[in-house]
């Protein structure tokens, strides 16, 4: 058991489900009713101090979906990564936003690609898919029936979507070709032994 798995074991208790000791960091895995417990006590417990954000993904296995969070205390350089399971069906975490600003754009992305809600984020506006794109696209269930050219918004669609006019542009007119200028007297090459 390293260090830090027996600090959190004191500070969380049973909040951790399962540690899972790794080459590059210790992975920890929490139940999502327990989830904003732990990131505060991560974020706020000067014993553990994890006050920066590296990364948040989520991840589908099909049978549920992951949120992945990776942490790191930059004064230690210790690093963390905690992993919660979700539900397909009732996809939902409290936002970490109020822990790590990082977090912010990290749930938009979230929630737009794999429809996963972060339950008191403040702002889950789209983030990359334009607003009348249905369905998450990075879900495995997503696009059954795609086309083969890879995505499920058909051709049809997107040809019937109305693409305002644009006036043709009148042709340029083209310079007239400019005439070389007369040269001067002595203008011209120099005679050997002159400089030139």
């Amino acid at each position: 058991m390293t260090d830090l798995q027996t600090l959190l074991s004191e500070k969380l208790g049973d909040k951790v489900q399962e540690f899972q000791p790794g080459k590059d960091m210790l992975r920890v895995f929490v139940e999502r009713d327990n989830l904003d417990a732990v990131m505060q006590t991560l974020r706020h417990d000067p014993d553990l101090g994890f006050n920066y954000l590296t990364l948040l993904s989520t991840v589908d296995y099909k049978e549920h979906l992951e949120v992945v969070y990776h942490l790191r205390n930059t004064h230690t350089k210790e690093q963390l990564c905690v992993r919660v399971k979700v539900p397909p069906d009732d996809a939902r975490v409290p936002s970490v936003t109020k822990y790590w600003a990082t977090a912010n754009w990290h749930e938009r992305e979230g929630h737009e690609l794999m429809g996963i809600k972060f339950e008191g984020h403040p702002d889950l506006r789209r983030l990359l898919l334009p607003h009348w794109w249905e369905g998450y696209p990075l879900r495995k269930s997503y696009g059954k029936d795609v086309e083969e050219w890879g995505h499920p918004i058909t051709q049809d669609l997107i040809l019937a979507r109305e693409k305002p006019e644009r006036p043709e542009r009148p042709a340029a007119a083209k310079p007239a070709a400019a005439k070389p200028a007369p040269k001067a007297e002595g203008d011209g090459e120099a005679s050997p032994g002159e400089a030139p």
